[in-house]
Parts: structure tokens; sequence; C-alpha cells
């Protein structure tokens, strides 16, 4: 082998190398590009469950039931009904993605009328008809009249 061969040898590496690293920075790009895009696909799949939470409870829990709470409950700490939406509205968007798969499950149970309710007092049992945030930011279960 002569300098000229071993000169185009090194050259001909030198190209090989070049090429390797495009490619090797296309395919991280690539693989960022993918995992952003898996990150924004979580995002809308975490924002549709909690939306459909809420639709749950924005469809069962009428302003008649809010008027009866405030009725019935002095310390329901609620200013309006869009107040009490507002605030339900943020703890389903606050909900990490354990307790939203949870309250998903339970609107499942309360659609199926898999979920009923009793009073130690009497042991009648109700029907479970919605659930919704209180103002201390508890999961309360609600029976229809």
């Amino acid at each position: 082998m002569n300098n000229n061969d071993i000169l185009d040898e090194n050259k001909k590496l030198k190209n090989r190398i070049s090429l390797l690293e495009k490619i090797s920075e296309r395919l991280i790009t690539e693989n960022i590009n993918i995992s952003e895009k898996l990150k924004i696909l979580q995002k809308e799949i975490d924002d549709n469950k909690k939306n459909k939470i809420f639709e749950f409870i924005t469809k069962t829990f009428s302003k008649y039931s809010y008027n009866r709470m405030v009725d019935y409950n002095e310390k329901h700490g609620f200013e309006s009904f869009d107040h009490f939406l507002n605030h339900n509205k943020k703890c389903v968007d606050q909900s990490n993605d354990q307790d939203t798969d949870f309250m998903l499950t339970l609107i499942e149970k309360i659609n199926k009328e898999y979920i009923a309710q009793c009073d130690e007092e009497d042991f009648i049992e109700w029907d479970t008809d919605t659930l919704f945030f209180n103002i201390k930011n508890q999961l309360v279960f609600m029976h229809p009249r």
C-alpha cells in the first residue's frame, strides 16, 4: 500500500465517520421528537379523562341540586353555582393519574348502579346518582331525591 492508497482509505474512513455522526444526530433528534409526541399524546389522554369526569359532574349535579345544597347545608361554602362548578373543575384538574382513574372507575360503577348508600340510623339503601367535590376538596357521593 502506498501513501496515496493510505490517504484514500483515511478519507473514506473519515467520510464514513461523518456519515455515521449525521445518522446518529438524526436518530437522536427523531427520538426526541417521538418522546415529545408521546408526552403530548399522554397529556391529551389525561385531559380527556379529566374532561369526562367533569362532564359527568355537570350532567348529574344540576342547579336544582346546588340550590338544595344551599338551602339545607349552611356550611356549603360556595358563593354561586358557577363557583361550585369552577371549584369542581379545579379539583378534577389537580387530580393525579391514580385519582383520575379511580374517579373514572367510580363513575362507571355509578352508571351501572353498583354503588349504593345507606344511613346507619335506618339502613335504608339509596342509589348513588353523582359525585362532586365539597368546599374542603372531599369527594362526596350524592343519592337522588
